[in-house]
């Protein structure tokens, strides 16, 4: 099998760094933030532009880790997100997803919210926050049909800036109920 890339302890060091660094709020300072820690993001484009909050994902195919994407509301940089490791086998994939869950665990403590399904079903979904930063983690497996996954699993890695992000919810939320009450 060819090499996991990027590695689980190359994923959590990177989110570990992060976590506990100053976290920029322009545009200016999350780009030299992201050059800073080797995050790429070439050929990045705005793929979402709603409620004063806009979303960015990089499309450089040549990059070591898959695109990243980033949140940036009312001109403040929110959070950032990898979907990891698309493509390796299902038999692979869940013990990728827990290696890094335990990592996360050894830089944040044990998730404030975690769920898991029954049975032969390996998807989960955890969530750990540690000095005001949010690691949101979920192992996506596509439909089960027949007993069987019909998609390729992915692990889904959010961080984000916890007052920030309540911050531009709050903000989207709003706009939603403002449209709602002018439509007729």
């Amino acid at each position: 099998m060819r090499p996991i890339v990027p590695s689980v302890e190359e994923v959590a060091q990177l989110v570990a760094d992060l976590v506990v660094s100053e976290w920029p709020r322009t545009e200016g300072e999350r780009a030299v933030w992201f050059e800073r820690h080797g995050i790429v993001t070439e050929g990045a484009e705005l793929i979402r532009d709603e409620h004063g909050s806009e979303s960015w994902i990089s499309r450089d195919p040549g990059a070591p880790w898959p695109a990243v994407g980033w949140e940036v509301c009312k001109a403040e940089f929110v959070g950032f997100n990898w979907f990891l490791w698309r493509g390796l086998p299902e038999d692979v994939m869940p013990a990728l997803a827990e290696e890094l869950r335990a990592r996360f665990v050894e830089i944040a403590g044990e998730p404030m919210d975690e769920k898991r399904e029954e049975g032969d079903d390996y998807r989960f979904t955890a969530y750990w926050q540690r000095g005001g930063r949010s690691i949101d983690m979920y192992l996506h497996g596509g439909p089960v049909l027949e007993g069987r996954f019909h998609d390729q699993p992915v692990v889904q890695l959010s961080v984000d800036h916890v007052q920030r992000s309540r911050k531009a919810a709050e903000a989207a939320a709003g706009a939603r109920v403002a449209e709602g009450r002018a439509r007729p």
